[in-house]
Formats: C-alpha cells, sequence, structure tokens
C-alpha cells in the first residue's frame, strides 16, 4: 500500500494500528501517555492530504471484564477525539476499508476463506454500478419530509427530515462530493444515508445487537434514549452511552444498504451495512455529515429484515428493496 502511494507521487505515513495491537496500548501504556497521543499527531494532521484506514474485523469484548480499564479507554477516547476535531476541520478525504484478515471472520463459524468470497466482490463492485443503484433509490427519498423504521418485534422509530440531504456512498469521494460535506467514503461502498432533526426522534428502535448486550430495544422521546431494555447484558448498552462525551444517546444518520454484490450479514458491520437492503442507524456525533450532535462517540448498527419508509413510501421491506 504504501508503496501504491509513493508510485501516485505521494508521500506515504502509514500508522499501524491493527485490533491486537491497540488492545496491548491501553492495557499497557502509562494513562499519561494515552492522554498525550494525540500530541505529535496533530501537527502531522496539518500536512497530510488524505485519509487510508485499513479495518479488519476486530474482536469485541465479550464481558466489561475483557475491556481495557476505564481511565485508558477515555484517555484515548479524547486523544482520538481530538485528532477528528482536526480531520474534520479541514474536511479531509477519509476511506475505511474492510480487509479480510484472520483476527476475526466476522460471524461465527465463517472462516477467512469464505469471508473472503463473500467480501471481495463487493470491494471491487464498479463506481458505476454503485451510482446507478444510488440514483434509483435517490429518486424514492428526495423531498421525503419523515423517516419511520419497523424493527423487529413490533418495533417502530420516527424522526424528522426537515432540511436534512440525503448522501451517497458510491465507492469515489469526488469535488461534488466534498462540497456536499460528504468527505467519507467506505470500501465496500454502495449506501446512501441521512442525519435527522436530533430533537424530533421518538419511538422505538430494535437491534440485534450492542456493545455486548442482544436483543436490545432502545425508547426514545424527544430525540434521546430514554429507556435501555435488553435479553442480556442491559447495563453494557448503559455504559456505553454512560461513558461518551455530549450526546451519544441521539441517532447520528439512518441509512440504507445498495451493494448489489452483498447479500447476506457475516456480523461485520462495515461489510453489513452496506448489504443491498440493509437498514444502518447509528448513535452519537454527525457534525461530519452535516448534522448537529457532539459526541465522541459514533457506532453504527446494521439490521436484519427491517422496513424503511419516507412519508408513507415504503423503500426498503423487511430487508428487501422495493424502489
Amino acid at each position: 500500500m504504501a508503496l501504491a502511494v509513493e508510485r501516485a507521487g505521494a508521500t506515504p505515513l502509514p500508522e499501524l494500528l491493527p485490533p491486537s495491537y491497540l488492545d496491548r496500548l491501553l492495557r499497557e501504556a502509562p494513562v499519561h501517555h494515552l492522554a498525550t497521543w494525540d500530541r505529535h499527531r496533530l501537527a502531522w494532521m496539518h500536512q497530510i492530504d488524505r485519509v487510508l484506514v485499513l479495518q479488519p474485523a476486530a474482536r469485541a469484548y465479550d464481558a466489561e471484564a475483557d475491556a481495557p480499564p476505564d481511565t485508558a479507554r477515555v484517555a484515548w477516547r479524547q486523544a482520538v477525539g481530538r485528532l477528528v476535531e482536526a480531520e474534520e476541520t479541514r474536511l479531509l478525504p477519509y476511506l475505511l476499508v474492510a480487509v479480510p484478515a484472520g483476527e476475526r471472520s466476522g460471524a461465527p463459524g465463517l472462516s477467512l476463506k469464505l469471508l473472503e468470497r463473500h467480501l471481495l466482490p463487493a470491494l471491487a463492485a464498479p463506481v458505476s454500478t454503485l451510482q446507478g443503484e444510488v440514483e434509483r433509490v435517490m429518486g424514492a427519498l428526495r423531498g421525503g419530509a419523515r423517516i419511520t423504521l419497523q424493527t423487529a418485534a413490533g418495533a417502530e422509530w420516527q424522526a424528522s427530515l426537515a432540511g436534512r440531504r440525503w448522501l451517497a456512498d458510491d465507492g469515489r469521494i469526488d469535488e461534488q462530493d466534498r462540497r456536499a460535506n460528504a468527505h467519507i467514503g467506505n470500501l465496500p461502498a454502495g449506501a446512501v444515508y441521512t442525519t435527522v432533526v436530533e430533537e424530533s426522534a421518538t419511538g422505538e428502535l430494535w437491534l440485534p445487537e450492542a456493545a455486548g448486550a442482544c436483543d436490545v430495544r432502545l425508547t426514545f422521546e424527544n430525540g434521546r434514549i430514554v429507556d435501555v431494555a435488553a435479553r442480556e447484558g442491559q447495563e453494557h448498552v448503559q455504559l456505553l452511552l454512560a461513558t461518551h462525551s455530549g450526546d451519544p444517546d441521539r441517532v447520528s444518520h439512518v441509512g440504507i444498504g445498495l451493494n448489489p454484490a452483498l447479500r447476506d450479514f457475516v456480523g461485520w458491520t462495515l461489510v453489513d451495512e452496506h448489504v443491498s437492503g440493509a437498514v444502518l442507524v447509528a448513535l452519537g456525533e454527525n457534525r461530519y455529515l452535516g448534522g448537529r450532535n457532539q459526541s465522541d462517540l459514533n457506532i453504527d448498527f446494521a439490521l436484519p429484515r427491517a422496513s424503511l419508509l419516507v412519508d408513507d413510501r415504503l423503500i426498503v421491506d423487511r430487508g428487501r428493496l422495493v424502489v
């Protein structure tokens, strides 16, 4: 990768931070070092032109006892938050790439070979194909005033779209994207997404998993989570919301996956949220998408077999695009 950057006439500034390295860093480095981890990196941030992140499928913590100490995680998050602020100020093009790796291959029982077979065609999906999917779905979304999500167990959630724009992730970050404040892309690509009026969210949202909890139900009033219920691990979700700054209890954005090469979930959100017909919900920070919510939490959830309506028009019906 570094050689490819050099051959393009640029200078690479690689930073190696795989999950196992980060896990040991948070456990073994002094807290005072973690608190100033961004000191030199902030200076570098003003010299770089693009950010490319290669992300393997990181393992999830099974219990709070398995996680690094709270003091280390808080110091780390604050340092990373300052770096993110610098990225956002400069509107640096930012590409996040899912890389099949052996540390965790997604869903239980999914081998690395099967994950590669699932993921590589989606990574290579032509931009023209993804743009065609985006334009087709955008035609049904433009001008909508309200969004409704219907998830498992009869849960229904609604929010206002007044004044909010649908953005597209088509695998390319061009000047038009940057002018629209859409300077962040993913591979695999293929999605449309929007922020919502932060104070407008109401109703119930079901998540299959969140922060180690399963079968999670979030209740919203006036845009905030006012109740958390889960079949197992409810306290992990409550801790997630309690240990982040700003407003982590608001919805950041909602999206629809459009990559035609992805048809099944593999237990890796970066991949699953681009499955054709998947519904994405994120909590926390959304100013980088043109919203008004500030938080050091930004976490995505891919919802299986969810339905999405804009005004009264059905866009996704139980995990299947119908436009």
